[in-house]
This record gives structure tokens, C-alpha cells and sequence, in this order.
């Protein structure tokens, strides 16, 4: 019992509350409400004051309309017609078929080009093409040229002998072959007239020094490679060499 005393006291209160929260909205709203009619009510009182000047004769007004209609009248007759839009467009269309044309003229004359161009492009790919294989060939060629060329000059020298210690002297050529050619009956054990086959003979190719200096070695080729080598042969097998009283 005493619980539901609590409850239904407690309802009442809350009721009241709210009720008391009603009231004070309504309230508000109602003056909101009030104060606007008066707003308005004043508004619509002020209006009849505010315009003191007289109203508009007929007579003004019917000018103003006809103004309005000359105007009006004028603006239209002042607009392009059919023929002058049909004309106005046909230049146009003129005018745009002409530039059009231009371009395509220009467009057809950079086709012609760049097909010229492409033309060159591919003669010169292949030409160069062309070069490539040939100077692999003359590649090959000078290869095999610079091969049978040092094949020839090692040939060359196969015949040659060198010999160092041989003194430093004004003779020519002719007795250079003459010593020469007694030294080599000497190794070979011939008699010294005995002639023996020499191409050529002649001294190192390089400045001639001082007395005291080493001399230049003499480099001959022997006619041919049989004598060379019978000739390197016996020098090896022989203790020493002299020329005079020089030993080389």
C-alpha cells in the first residue's frame, strides 16, 4: 500500500511538471503569435500614408503603352528576315567549304611529302645496308691482305744473316760484299774466290756513331735458304770467327 502511494504521488507530480512546462510554451508561442498581428496591422495601416502622389491618368498611361508599342515595332523591324539569314549562311557555308578546302589541299601536299620522305628513308636504310656489307668484305680482304703481307715479309727475312762486330769503315757496297764474301768461304771451308750468291748488304739502319763506339751490325741476304742455313750451321759448330785480328 505504502508503495503504491509512492507511485501514483510521484505520477502526479511529474503530470504537474509537465503541465507546468505546457504552459509556459503556450505562453511564449501566444506572444510570438501577438506581436506579429501587430506588425502586420501597422504595416497595413502605414501603406495609405506613404503614396501622396496622385494616381495615374488614363491618358499616361495609353502614351506609355504606345511607346512601348513603336519601340517594340522598331526592334522588329530592325531583325535579319529569312533571305538575310539564308544569305548570311550560305556565306558562312562559303567561307568554311573554302578553308576546308585549304586544309585539305594542305593535308593531301604533306601526305605527298611524308610519303617521299618514307621513299628516302627506306633508300637510304638500304643503302646503308649496302655499305655495311661491303666494308665487312673489304674488313675481310684487308685481313687477309695484312696476313699474306706479313707472311711475305717474314719470307723476306728468312734469308737474312746479321752479323755484329764487324769494324766501322768508308768502303762501299762493293767491297763490303767482297769482305763479306771471304768471310764466308772461311766458315764454309772453300776457297776465298769462291763466289758466293748475296742479293744485298748494308748496314744497320741507324745513325753511325763514334770511333769508340760499338760498330753497326751488317745485315745481308744470302740468294738462297740452303746457304744461309749451311752457313749458321758451321758458324755454331766453329769456335770463334775473325776478320784481320776482329773476332765477331
Amino acid at each position: 500500500m505504502g508503495n503504491k502511494k509512492k507511485s501514483t504521488a510521484s505520477q502526479d507530480y511529474m503530470e504537474q511538471g509537465s503541465n507546468k512546462k505546457l504552459g509556459d510554451l503556450d505562453r511564449y508561442f501566444r506572444e510570438k503569435v501577438k506581436h506579429l498581428t501587430q506588425d502586420e496591422d501597422s504595416n497595413m495601416a502605414a501603406a495609405p500614408q506613404e503614396s501622396d502622389s496622385p494616381p495615374p491618368s488614363p491618358a499616361s498611361s495609353e502614351q506609355s503603352t504606345v511607346i512601348k508599342d513603336s519601340e517594340i515595332r522598331e526592334l522588329l523591324q530592325n531583325l535579319p528576315s529569312k533571305t538575310d539569314l539564308a544569305s548570311m549562311l550560305a556565306k558562312l557555308e562559303e567561307s568554311m567549304q573554302d578553308k576546308i578546302s585549304d586544309i585539305a589541299r594542305d593535308v593531301h601536299h604533306m601526305g605527298q611529302r611524308v610519303g617521299e620522305l618514307e621513299d628516302k628513308n627506306l633508300r637510304t636504310i638500304e643503302a646503308i645496308k649496302a655499305l655495311e656489307t661491303r666494308q665487312g668484305a673489304i674488313e675481310l680482304k684487308y685481313i687477309i691482305m695484312a696476313r699474306i703481307i706479313e707472311e711475305l715479309d717474314n719470307r723476306s727475312r728468312r734469308n737474312n744473316l746479321r752479323l755484329r762486330g764487324l769494324p766501322e769503315t768508308q768502303e762501299a757496297s762493293e767491297d763490303l760484299l767482297a769482305k763479306l764474301q771471304a768471310l764466308f768461304n772461311n766458315i764454309l771451308q772453300r776457297p776465298t774466290d769462291t763466289p758466293v750468291l748475296l742479293d744485298r748488304a748494308h748496314k744497320a739502319l741507324r745513325p753511325k756513331g763514334l770511333p769508340q763506339d760499338k760498330p753497326r751490325d751488317v745485315i745481308c741476304r744470302a740468294h738462297y735458304f740452303t746457304l744461309k742455313e749451311e752457313i749458321l750451321k758451321l758458324s755454331k759448330n766453329s769456335p770463334a770467327m775473325t776478320q784481320g785480328n776482329i773476332q765477331l
